[in-house]
């Protein structure tokens, strides 16, 4: 070959380059199309850029082993009208939320399923987004952040404390009614021990407005106390179930390690709140499917036990154990909420759970129903 041709030849090579589009950037967090995972809530997974419209996020959880519930929440930020793939893979556990969306500052919505494709083992679920312009949030729930209880203050008013801290210093909040007669116990709420469970957090609040309807009217005359979030570390990190600390604070309360659970008894031990006087606690939380977990009969002195056969026929005749199964349980490990309060304080000591997929509205209704069930047959 001539130099002539050899230079014609290098030319070609390098004008035919200069032609072709540029590559997609290799970061998934810069581009036209990018993604964002700096929202309260929004774990840091490791993200691959395949191509300009292609994403994979490896979901994985703080530790392990843990409970299988892979949460996952991110933002897609767009400069314009685009169609891309996003594929969840994951680590430690297999697909089990079906995904929300959120455009720009519109409620959020469950994605169509026909726009999400999951893999024959569950390893692997790809999401099909129609993107605008603007930002598009998607999470394994509507996320639920610390800044939505601040609100929930606003709205509910009444007396909020805090009663602790959480491991990386966030406050712990509660509304706290005193009895409203001198005779009257205690009734005590908790939630968001698990970050990804919004469902339980959705049904508390209908179970605790029910109640603060009952106190304002009358009605009931126990003292409450609404702690709606003891793990605001874990909600803020995105985290599958464990605390800062990478404790699973609903396996925390027969030692109290934790500075979320001592809060709580703190709280307790402030109130002059002893043995034999609280009523009921309730411990909200969600699972593949609604279901309340009772105490067996023979776990509660009998005061209790007359007000729990009571408030569970009241729930009977209502209609309720079509919509929410109850399931009476003795683990052998006393180490959860429940469990606790059953041995050490003999209250009716439940655990509320909404399922996944139950819409919002019915699993409030639930909860609204249950409570005033409770309402209903209480001297």
């Amino acid at each position: 070959m001539t130099r002539f041709a050899l230079f014609a030849v290098v030319g070609a090579a390098l004008l035919s380059a200069c032609a072709t589009p540029l590559e997609a950037p290799l970061s998934c967090f810069e581009g036209a199309i990018r993604l964002d995972q700096s929202e309260p809530g929004q774990p840091a997974s490791p993200c691959t850029r395949v191509s300009a419209t292609e994403f994979v996020l490896t979901i994985t959880p703080e530790a392990e082993p843990i409970n299988p519930s892979p949460w996952y929440a991110f933002t897609v930020l767009s400069d314009r009208s685009a169609e891309i793939g996003v594929t969840l893979r994951y680590a430690a556990a297999r697909h089990r939320y079906a995904p929300w969306i959120a455009v720009q500052d519109d409620a959020w919505r469950r994605l169509d399923p026909q726009q999400v494709s999951v893999s024959e083992t569950g390893g692997e679920a790809r999401l099909s987004l129609d993107l605008a312009a603007g930002p598009t949030q998607v999470a394994a729930q509507p996320v639920y952040p610390e800044s939505a209880y601040e609100a929930l203050e606003t709205r509910w008013g009444g007396d909020w404390r805090t009663f602790g801290t959480s491991h990386q210093g966030r406050a712990l909040r509660a509304r706290i009614d005193p009895p409203a007669e001198p005779e009257a116990g205690w009734i005590l709420i908790l939630g968001r021990q698990h970050p990804p469970e919004i469902p339980g957090a959705w049904a508390l609040e209908a179970f605790a407005e029910t109640l603060i309807e009952a106190r304002s009217t009358g009605e009931i005359a126990s003292g409450l106390i609404i702690a709606p979030l003891l793990n605001p570390d874990g909600v803020a990190a995105g985290y599958w179930r464990l605390n800062a600390a990478q404790t699973d604070l609903n396996r925390d309360w027969a030692e109290r390690r934790q500075p979320e659970v001592q809060a709580v008894h703190g709280l307790l031990d402030s109130l002059d709140i002893r043995p034999g006087d609280l009523e009921l606690m309730a411990d909200f939380h969600a699972t593949v499917r609604d279901v309340i977990y009772l105490p067996q009969a023979e776990e509660l002195p009998p005061g209790a036990n007359t007000r729990l056969e009571a408030w569970l026929s009241a729930m009977e005749a209502d209609g309720l154990y079509a919509l929410i199964e109850p399931e009476r349980t003795n683990p052998v490990r006393r180490v959860s909420a429940k469990a606790a309060f059953t041995d050490g304080w003999g209250a009716v000591a439940v655990t509320w759970e909404a399922a996944d997929d139950t819409p919002e509205a019915q699993v409030r209704a639930i909860a609204r129903r249950g409570a005033r069930q409770w309402v209903l047959t209480q001297d």
